[in-house]
């Protein structure tokens, strides 16, 4: 990390005892060695949530969610690496270190601090036109109209830009400020063909953008009238990015954390309507469609989303669309089914914030959502209609992981369209065909699935969820616990595998750690040390789910010996069958099979056979027909 060293990050972790500081925002309870907790990153009645002093950890064994200090606020509080690092520093009243900046880096870092100083002063003077000047008044009334109280107007900021071409550009040169920094601040734009400036918004309703630690970053603006265009927001700036930004967060982050579940809107006025209203972990989009980097934040904020989009045609778009993106985030989605053309604006001020609430509380799953629209779509009467909601369906029923869940799925919605279990399942199953072709990972029931891993559907995959994982992978895991627990058994696992050649991502990534260069061959090696190296959450996360079980049982020089020995018989295995199908290619297309091809095969089910894993050995293949005779067993 850039202006850090790993020293100043030891440094921080060291001062900060992850008791003391998890206990701020967890009442914690002391059972043997560790802490127990209910958990803040899922709700539960049970504490499942346990911080291992000793080792500087902390691991939910009902979420699967774990780390370091460091981990653990970038998931409560929603902040990078180097904020955990700076939030944690300044707790302790350590200094952070200045970063060493190339004179390219130091500019931009200036003209950043210009712009955020430049947006705040604009934001001040914006909502000083709407509560005290006289052109304002338009504003105010408009505002009064749409049921927004004084409070909610000094909450959210909100303001007025005045029906004139110039009066913030000089409000802001008062202040020294240049129109070169207004404009990279997406305050002003520029006439080229006079080499002047004029203010971007002018007679609008203004409404601050803030990041997560409140900071305006840009402006939106609503005409007062029905003139188009209706909304105007700031362009992409140096700090303003609308994919990556969601409106209210600011606000609405800690209701978020505590529900469990955020409530996503389309506009502004949506927003501030459910706050108003009393539900607070509402945010809204920026103008654009849901984007990747949304639902991530979404993702990391909350398990749940609920999708509250106007009802019309184009909402309905934007909400599958949503379901999608956050589904792939790793979100548990709902979509909360709002009156006919109605928003939540709309719905909040004609009906009262409880039919707003009711909605969101009866929001549909996925399944159900795409089975209301699609019998919105066809009629379930006809013979037509039918094979449409199914074909509509049947995609939708293929993606849902768990088999209890399809196949209660399958009878419901085979009783409702009037067909038979086994005629809809079997349109699922070519669904699934489908999909397994686009995708061949998919739906193989084999794949590892890492900690804390969720389906398409957000449903949490938990211990019971989880695919066994292979010998080889429990083997890998083991090496990697030995080698921490036993630093002079380090060197044999380095030898028997490199940190390349194991089989899974977290794993890699851990062995990269632990069997690194940077790590001494036998010196003493804490689990927190190897947290404070992995600032990817999911490796986090896999590794603090491996430290924090007990030791592998046994003599560990043997078990190093037991598991490397595992690792080559699959790797042989493996191997064997990449040459067998290669054969089996050739056999088909009727061409012969090259005799070095051959003898590698051979060879290596030799190795096999000698390390009793092997298929009783075949019969030399006729090399000169080409078609190898079949092997039993394999």
């Amino acid at each position: 990390m850039r202006g850090l060293s790993d020293e100043f990050i030891e440094e921080v972790r060291s001062r900060n005892d992850i008791v003391d500081v998890i206990g701020e925002y967890v009442a914690l309870r002391k059972t043997g060695k560790n802490f127990v907790g209910l958990c803040p990153f899922h709700h539960e009645k049970t504490p499942s949530f346990s911080v291992a002093p000793d080792k500087q950890m902390f691991y939910c064994f009902g979420c699967h969610a774990g780390g370091n200090v460091f981990h653990f606020l970038i998931k409560r509080d929603n902040l990078t690496f180097p904020e955990a690092v700076a939030k944690l520093a300044e707790r302790v009243a350590l200094p952070l270190p200045e970063p060493e900046l190339s004179p390219e880096e130091a500019q931009r870092r200036q003209e950043r601090e210009a712009y955020l100083n430049a947006l705040e002063l604009a934001a001040e003077f914006y909502r000083l036109a709407l509560l005290r000047s006289r052109q304002g008044a338009a504003a105010r009334e408009y505002l009064k109209g749409r049921g927004l109280t004084a409070e909610t107007v000094e909450r959210f900021r909100l303001g007025y830009a005045p029906d004139a071409w110039d009066l913030l550009l000089n409000a802001l040169t008062r202040k020294g400020f240049s129109p070169k920094v207004m404009e990279g601040a997406g305050l002003v734009l520029r006439n080229r063909e006079r080499d002047s400036y004029y203010d971007r918004l002018r007679n609008r309703v203004v409404f601050p953008i803030f990041d997560v630690r409140g900071r305006v970053i840009a402006f939106g603006g609503r005409v007062l009238d029905d003139s188009l265009p209706k909304y105007l927001n700031s362009p992409e700036t140096a700090v303003f990015a609308k994919g990556r930004n969601l409106y209210a967060l600011n606000l609405a982050r800690p209701a978020i954390r505590e529900n469990g579940r955020a409530i996503l809107v389309e506009g502004y006025m949506d927003a501030i309507a459910c706050h108003q209203a009393g539900v607070t972990n509402v945010v809204a989009t920026l103008g654009t469609a849901l984007t990747r980097d949304q639902g991530a934040i979404l993702s990391r904020l909350a398990p749940e989303t609920v999708i509250a989009y106007d009802a019309d045609t184009a909402g309905q778009s934007a909400t599958l669309r949503g379901l999608e993106i956050l589904g792939e985030a790793g979100c548990r989605v709902k979509v909360a089914v709002l009156e006919e053309g109605k928003d939540p604006d709309e719905l909040i001020r004609r009906r009262g914030p409880e039919a707003f609430r009711e909605a969101a509380a009866k929001a549909l799953p996925l399944v159900d959502y795409r089975f209301a629209l699609a019998m919105k779509a066809g009629d379930p009467a006809t013979v037509e209609g039918k094979v449409g909601i199914a074909a509509t369906m049947a995609p939708v029923l293929a993606g849902l992981d768990n088999a209890v869940e399809r196949e209660a799925y399958i009878q419901e919605l085979a009783t409702k369209l009037g067909l038979t279990v086994e005629a809809l399942r079997t349109e699922v199953r070519k669904a699934a065909k489908t999909r397994q072709t686009r995708d061949p990972t998919a739906g193989t029931g084999s794949q590892y699935i890492p900690a804390g891993a969720r389906n398409n559907n957000g449903h949490d995959l938990g211990k019971a969820g989880k695919a066994r994982p292979s010998a080889r992978l429990l083997a890998e895991r083991g090496l990697l616990r030995l080698a921490v627990d036993h630093a002079h058994l380090r060197p044999l696992v380095s030898e028997g595998i490199a940190p390349e050649d194991f089989s899974g991502e977290a794993e890699r990534a851990l062995a990269k750690v632990i069997l690194g260069e940077e790590t001494a061959a036998t010196a003493a090696l804490e689990p927190s040390q190897v947290l404070a190296r992995l600032q990817d959450k999911e490796h986090a996360e896999a590794a603090a789910e491996l430290l924090m079980a007990e030791p592998p049982p046994g003599e560990p020089d043997k078990l190093v010996q037991g598991y490397l020995k595992r690792i080559r018989e699959d790797s042989v295995k493996t191997k064997a069958e990449r040459v067998r199908a290669e054969m089996g290619r050739l056999e088909r297309e009727g061409r012969p099979i090259p005799e070095a091809m051959l003898r590698e095969y051979l060879g290596l089910q030799q190795l096999r056979s000698a390390s009793g894993t092997a298929a009783p050995p075949a019969q030399r293949p006729d090399v000169r027909k080409g078609k190898p005779d079949e092997e039993p067993g394999t």
